[in-house]
């Protein structure tokens, strides 16, 4: 029997964030991991902040990350199913980065291996030893056979289907939203910047995300469809044609999108994927705490979902280091942690609504093209030291239009 401080169970960012923070602060750690190492997430374009860069630096995981990256400063656009449009740009030093994911999340493992993280890949099954009401660490099966590890501390990283969170029978999770995603990669000319549009259909529920970024020889282009299976069910019936077919009506919705697939040639094509949100009203029971995907998946807005992971489980390991694997407050660190992830879902409701209704959408434009930057950043409202929806409310968004 091998007996640690803390078993991290998952090694996606969140598991490997967690895991090298607590290695690094002298805590003997032991990260477990279903998949083989060098096996990452399937092909995606995600973001960054430059505030959330930093705070990932000292992981190691800036230089990865800036590595992977498709763009340096780009221009956002915001386009109604009605023509209106506005347009900004961001500089490098104030613009999220985009990069690409899978690049990124070997970087993150292969940190975790240099520094001398003990890990164990390929591992079949996990299940929680519970004693006296307290989980008291795991036992895992991989092809060595089966292994016990007493721990003073659990970190569920393993998802949002967590088998971990269900074992202890915590609160079921809740759906916080559902949605297809149908994704296509483009050769084209014909949109010049590199840009982030967000293109409103008229189509309620319904989204197109357009991001354009300089290649080798020519551009690319990634237009995402997304849907709102709440209110577009038939999005994903076959009897309607099935998700191609809902694109190809979506995009005739749109204004100018139509001419923009019929300009270009497809590089690659990613099959429908539809993610259903969780999220839970705890996140701790004494000896195991959830972390990530496993806590909550927030609707996906700009890689909120991964730096909301990487951020909380970063919080929790410092108050862990402060204050000791035994004297942490877990029930704090819960609160706080839920309380991220109800901001984040306020903010992307109310962004998504700029889509669905023409008022807010316009009244948003005029914010963009009225504020400065480094005004918005003064205010804390691109830089995350505001609540989100600050930023996104009606009265916010009047306040900052007349100069408060």
């Amino acid at each position: 029997m091998v007996a640690v401080d803390v078993v991290v169970v998952g090694a996606g960012p969140v598991g490997c964030a967690g895991a090298l923070r607590l290695h690094h602060a002298g805590l003997r750690v032991l990260l477990l991991e279903r998949s083989a190492w060098d096996r990452v997430s399937p092909p995606q374009l995600t973001s960054i902040t430059p505030r959330a860069l930093h705070d990932v630096e000292s992981l190691g995981l800036a230089a990865p990350i800036r590595e992977a990256c498709v763009t340096r400063g780009i221009t956002f656009r915001m386009i109604s199913h009605r023509g209106a449009e506005v347009r900004k740009q961001h500089p490098p030093s104030e613009a999220r980065l985009y990069f690409h994911r899978p690049p990124v999340d070997l970087a993150m493992r292969r940190r975790v291996a240099s520094s001398g993280v003990p890990h164990q890949a390929g591992v079949r099954r996990v299940e929680p030893l519970v004693h006296g009401g307290r989980v008291t660490g795991v036992r895992y099966e991989n092809a060595d056979g089966e292994h016990t590890v007493q721990a003073a501390l659990v970190l569920a990283a393993d998802g949002r289907g967590s088998r971990l969170a269900r074992a202890v029978s915590l609160p079921a999770a809740e759906v916080g939203f559902q949605r297809v995603y149908q994704g296509r990669l483009l050769a084209t000319d014909a949109w010049p910047d590199d840009t982030l549009a967000v293109l409103g259909t008229g189509m309620p529920g319904v989204t197109f995300l357009v991001f354009s970024w300089r290649r080798e020889a020519g551009r690319a282009v990634y237009v995402e469809l997304e849907t709102d299976l709440a209110r577009h069910p038939e999005a994903l019936s076959t009897a309607s044609g099935g998700p191609e077919a809902h694109f190809e009506r979506a995009a005739r919705s749109q204004p100018g999108l139509a001419g923009l697939l019929a300009a270009s040639h497809p590089i690659e094509e990613h099959s429908a994927v539809t993610l259903m949100g969780v999220r839970r009203t705890r996140l701790f029971v004494p000896g195991m705490c959830l972390v990530g995907d496993a806590a909550a998946t927030v609707d996906p807005i700009g890689s909120s979902g991964m730096l909301l992971g990487v951020q909380g489980v970063v919080d929790l390991a410092e108050r862990i280091i402060r204050d000791g694997v035994a004297g942490c407050d877990y029930r704090a660190w819960e609160q706080g942690h839920l309380a991220r992830v109800r901001e984040i879902a306020r903010y992307a409701a109310l962004l998504r609504s700029s889509v669905d209704h023409p008022w807010r959408m316009d009244l948003a434009a005029r914010v963009m093209a009225a504020v400065p930057l480094a005004r918005e950043h003064a205010l804390g409202t691109m830089n995350g030291t505001r609540p989100f929806t600050e930023m996104w409310s009606p009265s916010r968004m009047w306040s900052l239009l007349r100069g408060n």
